[in-house]
């Protein structure tokens, strides 16, 4: 065990060598506690046992020296420069922020970071100009005093993109600006959008790898062409490539094939395959469906307010309807519909019908929805609303409203336009068909399809009910 402790002390010896090139004689190198020395023009090679710092002054103080001290904590190569003349020199870049350092052989070292302004020793030297996302420039320089230099560095993943027409550029969802523009692109897969006045004419996938070289991606875009849609009744539904619009719209869309439907209640869908190059106007002119339907009786219907005509079978356009049938002998039956089938209604003495103005209600235990028009067999009833019960008897032909006030139907041809209704003490948006609990004059102007004044009001008394009809062309029938 004794034989083995000498050995074991050398191996934990701690030492290395440290090589210093520089470029003159005469430049004092300080380390450890009281070792100096003055170095040759070149290598000069020094043996230390631990890490240490070593301080570097020109010969006699004179001239520049850099660094002017670094630590020493493994095998290290240390470039010290001095002179004994120097001179005053500026660097700046584009980007700033560049590191600067002077080649020397194989190796560099730094002094300083530009925009750069000091003493740099006198000659001829090779600079480097780093800075991260940028290609590294050397230049050499021969330097006489007092000169300044900006150089311009070459930015790496630099992508440049240039379309026709111009358009904005999205990457990532991120907008960059309008074409032509420039950035610079993180390494990975980017996902690149091209709009025109808000639509998306292209998008592409770009992979950008490690240090890309500057890359322009240039692109023919389709141009944007305005697409007016009108249809005769109006409004109505419009898809456009899949998005949905009201009658009459004008939309702006990409020159090229399109698809476009015109549809609503009780009218047969229309649609149409195109190919715009131009500004274009589209025309859909919708046909009604007819059904049959069938009464059990003889009679005259009416149909939102207008006679249709006299008998049992009747050829109806489809959508939702407000139908009074008169039958031979005086009793009015009422029903508000949807028509979209053929259909068989029942026009017998026991059928009674009652417009109820609320919202949720059940009638003897069965829930609805309201407002409503339902027609029920005659007999004794009972409504239930908001916590109030209200007996009512039906007999046959009888047409009641409930709770005790007016009632409006409101229609339109076709289904869906939108009304402002106006009254004594009523303002309301609704979208026709709708039922509302008002009394008194009452004016319906249309919002939408149509550009007209104030229409001739209805008059809804008490306990009785009015009806109105909005045609498209903002014609009017009322009850």
């Amino acid at each position: 065990m004794r034989k083995i402790l000498p050995f074991l002390f050398v191996s934990l010896v701690f030492s290395f060598t440290v090589k210093i090139i520089t470029n003159t004689d005469g430049i004092i190198s300080y380390y450890g506690f009281s070792n100096q020395v003055v170095l040759k023009s070149g290598e000069n090679l020094i043996n230390i046992d631990r890490p240490m710092m070593f301080k570097f002054s020109a010969f006699y103080g004179k001239g520049w020296v850099s660094p002017k001290e670094v630590m020493v904590d493994s095998t290290n190569t240390i470039y010290v420069m001095a002179s004994l003349r120097t001179v005053n020199v500026s660097f700046d870049t584009r980007p700033e922020g560049a590191k600067i350092y002077i080649v020397i052989g194989s190796g560099k070292f730094s002094i300083g970071r530009t925009p750069f302004h000091g003493e740099i020793p006198f000659g001829s030297w090779v600079f480097r100009f780093e800075k991260d996302g940028y290609y590294p420039l050397e230049k050499a320089i021969d330097l006489k005093g007092g000169e300044m230099y900006s150089f311009k560095l070459k930015p790496k993943n630099l992508y440049t993109f240039v379309t026709t027409p111009s358009a904005s550029v999205l990457i990532d969802g991120k907008l960059l600006g309008d074409t032509p523009i420039s950035t610079i692109l993180k390494d990975g897969t980017h996902t690149v959008e091209f709009t025109l006045e808000g639509i998306l004419a292209k998008r592409l996938k770009v992979f950008v790898g490690r240090d890309s070289k500057p890359t322009t991606i240039e692109l023919e875009l389709p141009k944007v062409v305005k697409v007016k849609v009108k249809t005769d009744p109006s409004p109505v539904f419009v898809s456009f490539d899949g998005k949905i619009f009201r009658s009459p719209v004008v939309l702006k869309t990409l020159e090229g094939k399109h698809h476009v439907e015109c549809w609503a209640d009780g009218y047969e869908k229309e649609e149409k395959d195109l190919d715009f190059s131009s500004p274009k106007t589209v025309e859909c002119d919708l046909k009604r469906v007819l059904y049959t339907v069938n009464f059990t009786e003889e009679g005259t219907l009416i149909v939102d307010s207008k006679t249709f005509g006299k008998g049992r079978v009747f050829r109806i356009p489809g959508g939702v309807h407000f139908l009074e049938f008169l039958r031979n002998g005086g009793k009015r039956f009422v029903w508000m519909k949807d028509i979209n089938s053929n259909e068989l209604i029942s026009a017998g003495d026991d059928v009674g019908t009652i417009v109820v103005l609320e919202r949720n209600f059940m009638i003897n235990g069965k829930k609805y929805v309201g407002p409503a028009v339902i027609s029920l067999r005659s007999g004794r009833y009972v409504l239930y609303f908001k916590e109030n019960y209200i007996p009512f008897n039906l007999t046959g032909g009888d047409v009641e409203v409930l709770p005790y006030r007016g009632a409006l139907i409101v229609l339109s041809n076709p289904p869906g336009m939108k009304l402002a209704v106006k009254g004594e003490g009523v303002f309301k948006e609704i979208i026709a068909p709708d039922i509302l609990g008002v009394q008194g004059n009452v004016i319906i102007t249309p919002l939408e399809g149509c550009k007209i004044g104030e229409m001739k009001s209805v008059s809804v008394k008490p306990g009785d009910y009015s009806v109105i009809v909005v045609d498209s062309n903002c014609g009017v029938r009322h009850r």
